[in-house]
């Protein structure tokens, strides 16, 4: 991840949260996925190997180091 821009976790990487991990992850800024399904989050675990997982949005919001939080959620 680069250092200079802003680190971003994504809640909800489902139908529609599935294509913004994608770009954040290919502009260098998606630093943690939130899903509550332990299903998807396998999924993005295998897709995304590098990249920190959560179960709930708490998470996302004490992490240090993350900057934003996008919610792609129904």
């Amino acid at each position: 991840m680069n250092k200079e821009s802003p680190s971003v976790a994504l809640v909800g990487s489902g139908y529609w949260g599935k294509n913004l991990v994608r770009n954040f992850h290919e502009l260098g800024v998606l630093g943690m996925i939130v899903d509550p399904d332990p299903a998807v989050r396998e999924r993005m675990a295998k897709l995304y190997p590098d990249i920190r997982l959560a179960s709930s949005f708490s998470e996302a919001l004490t992490a240090k180091d993350i900057d934003a939080v996008a919610i792609a959620t129904p």
